[in-house]
């Protein structure tokens, strides 16, 4: 694993579902962080499904284990305002 320069903005989420993806936000409840919410998002990825059958594939080798799968986001982004 490649470590993370402490100054690049990442965000991390865990990878949820099986007919539709679910990524999970990893909060750090730190108001500095900008990482300090939880959410839960379904993107389009633009990878012919590639991400979802390995995905898949993994967990059904594993269904008799307790996995977790992380996603690493690079890019900064901002949730918008709810009201």
């Amino acid at each position: 694993m490649t470590p993370t320069p402490a100054h690049e903005h990442i965000h991390r989420f865990l990878l949820l579902g099986k007919k539709k993806l679910f990524f999970y936000h990893l909060a750090l409840y730190n108001p500095q962080s900008g990482h300090n919410y939880q959410a839960v998002f379904s993107f389009s990825i633009k990878d012919n499904g590639e991400l979802r059958n390995m995905y898949l594939k993994d967990l059904a080798q594993h269904e008799n284990q307790r996995v977790f799968y992380s996603l690493r986001c690079p890019h900064h982004f901002e949730l918008p305002e709810l009201q």
